[in-house]
C-alpha cells in the first residue's frame, strides 16, 4: 500500500535523523516532495540534539544534488534557491553552530543566484569589444598601469533602482522584518558583496545606436567628466571564462551579460531571479546599451576593488582621448601603455558641423 505524503515525509525526518541523508534524498525526488524540502527539514529540528552533524550532512548532500537546487514555491511563481529557505530556518535556531551554517547558506544561494541560467534573457551576443569611459584620476591611472579593472557596488550607483534586489533592500525593509535581524542583516551582507563592472557595447548589437561608444556626447559628458577623460576599449579574448562558463573557483563568481532594458513595474515577489535582480534597468538608460560584468567575492567586503584582466579574458586594444582631455594626461597614458600593443585616438569635432564628433588615430611620435 503506498505511503500517504505526511506518512513519507515522518519517514525522510527519521532517515536524516540516523545519518542516511543520502537515502533521505532520493526518497524526496521519488516522493516529488522537493516543495516540501523546507518542512522537512524544520520537522528534523524540531526535536532537540546535541548532534547536530546528521542535519548538516543532510543540507550538504541536498545542496549538491543539482536539479533540487530551486524549486518553485506553493505560495508563489518566484523560484528561489533552495539554501535560502534552509538558512532563513537555521537562522531561527538557538544552536550557535546551525546559525553559523545559515551564512554559509546564504553565500551558497548569492553564488547560484548569479550562476542560474533557467531563462538567460540577459545572455545574448557578447560584442568582442566593450567600452569604458573613465574620469581624469588616479584610479584610472591606477587601472591602466595594473591592468586590472574595478568593481563596484551598485550602492554607488547614480541610479537607485540600479539592481532590483538591493533597491527592495533599501526601500522595503518592512517585509524581511518577521525573519529576525540575524536572517535579514546575513542576507543584506552577502548581497552588497555583489560588485559590478559597466561596459558599453560596440554598434554591431544596436540597430538604435548606430553610433559607435566613443562618438556619443552623453557617455563622455556623464561617464568622462565632460570630456577631460577618456574611454577605454577592451578586447575579449576568444577562451575568456566570460565567454563560456563565466568565472568561478572556491571564493568568487562571475558572469557578463546584456542590460535588459524595461519600464514594466516589477513585483516584488518576482525579484529573487537573476536578471531582475542585476541586470534591469528602465529603458530610459537604453542609449548606454550597457553590458556588466556581476561579480561576487563572498571574502570580500570593500566598496570597490580590482580584478586583474588576465584573469578574466580582457586586453587593453585601444584608449581614447576626450575632447578636453589634458595633454599631460595624454602623455602620461601613453607613457604608461608602452609597449602594451595599445592604439591611441583623439575625440576631436567634424570638420563640417560644429556638433558631431569624429575620431581620428593619434601619430606613433609624439
Amino acid at each position: 500500500m503506498k505511503q500517504s505524503k505526511e506518512e513519507c515525509i515522518s519517514a525522510i525526518v527519521t532517515l536524516i535523523g540516523e545519518g542516511k541523508a543520502q537515502e533521505a534524498i532520493t526518497t524526496i525526488r521519488n516522493e516529488k516532495l522537493v516543495s516540501d524540502a523546507k518542512n522537512i527539514l524544520q520537522r528534523t529540528l524540531m526535536y532537540p540534539k546535541e548532534d547536530i552533524s546528521n542535519v548538516i550532512s543532510f543540507i550538504e548532500a541536498y545542496i549538491k544534488e543539482e536539479e533540487l537546487l530551486s524549486y518553485k514555491r506553493p505560495d508563489g511563481d518566484d523560484y528561489r534557491s533552495v539554501a535560502f529557505d534552509f538558512s532563513q530556518i537555521l537562522s531561527e535556531q538557538k544552536n550557535v553552530k546551525l546559525r553559523e551554517y545559515s551564512t554559509l547558506l546564504m553565500q551558497e544561494f548569492v553564488r547560484g543566484l548569479i550562476e542560474r541560467k533557467e531563462k538567460c534573457e540577459g545572455r545574448k551576443f557578447i560584442s568582442k569589444n566593450l567600452y569604458s569611459f573613465k574620469k581624469p584620476n588616479i584610479h584610472m591611472l591606477s587601472e591602466l598601469s595594473e591592468e586590472k579593472i574595478c568593481v563596484s557596488s551598485p550602492e554607488s550607483f547614480n541610479d537607485p533602482f540600479d539592481c532590483l534586489i538591493l533597491s527592495d533592500i533599501r526601500w522595503a525593509p518592512e517585509q524581511y522584518k518577521n525573519t529576525g535581524n540575524f536572517f535579514v542583516d546575513t542576507y543584506i551582507k552577502e548581497l552588497t558583496k555583489v560588485r559590478i563592472r559597466c561596459f558599453v557595447g560596440d554598434s554591431s548589437e544596436t540597430k538604435e545606436n548606430a553610433t559607435e561608444p566613443y562618438l556619443r556626447a552623453l557617455m563622455w559628458g556623464h561617464y568622462a567628466q565632460s570630456h577631460q577623460g577618456i574611454c577605454i576599449r577592451y578586447s575579449l579574448s576568444e577562451d575568456s571564462p566570460l565567454l563560456k562558463n563565466g568565472i568561478k573557483d572556491e571564493y568568487a563568481i562571475g558572469r557578463i551579460d546584456k542590460v535588459i532594458y524595461k519600464s514594466d513595474p516589477v513585483e516584488r515577489k518576482e525579484r529573487l531571479e537573476y536578471e531582475r535582480c542585476f541586470l534591469y534597468k528602465d529603458k530610459v538608460w537604453k542609449y548606454e546599451n550597457e553590458v556588466r560584468l556581476v561579480y561576487y567575492d563572498k571574502t570580500n567586503n570593500e566598496e570597490h576593488y580590482s580584478i586583474p584582466l588576465t584573469s578574466i579574458g580582457l586586453k587593453i586594444t585601444g584608449v581614447y582621448f576626450g575632447l578636453n582631455c589634458d595633454k599631460n594626461i595624454k602623455s602620461l597614458i601613453r607613457n604608461i601603455m608602452e609597449g602594451r600593443g595599445v592604439d591611441f585616438y583623439e575625440i576631436t569635432c567634424d570638420d563640417r558641423f560644429t556638433n558631431v564628433l569624429k575620431v581620428q588615430k593619434c601619430d606613433e611620435k609624439r
